[in-house]
């Protein structure tokens, strides 16, 4: 059996979409042997985010923001670095950490203090 090494290929972000969710993740993923390392690159702020595949859409982002971001695929054949990238741009929907205006009913007589 023979065994080619070869770098990055066919690199996708799944899933693929023009807005998502806190706590939505995105996925990449690459072809190449050996396996491909991913890191993912907020274009924006020129910065790497994530070492790793998998990029978990943080609370924290501002709603209906655009994001611009990039995965990178890297591995190493007979001692040089391969390369490929494809990025993705997305905002963010949904809402998370909204405190609705709930009544609380406890009994008197229940021992529970707020």
């Amino acid at each position: 059996m023979l065994n080619f090494l070869v770098g990055p290929q066919r690199i996708e972000i799944t899933p693929r979409a023009e807005s998502f969710s806190p706590n939505d993740s995105l996925y990449c993923a690459a072809d190449g042997n050996p396996n491909p390392s991913c890191t993912w690159i907020d274009l924006d702020a020129n910065k790497e985010v994530v070492k790793g595949c998998l990029l978990l859409i943080d609370e924290n982002m501002r709603r209906d923001e655009m994001y611009n971001y990039q995965c990178r695929a890297e591995n190493t054949v007979f001692g040089v670095k391969n390369v490929e990238s494809t990025n993705i741009t997305f905002r963010i929907t949904g809402l998370t950490g909204l405190l609705l205006n709930y009544q609380l009913f406890i009994p008197s007589g229940s021992g529970v203090y707020v």
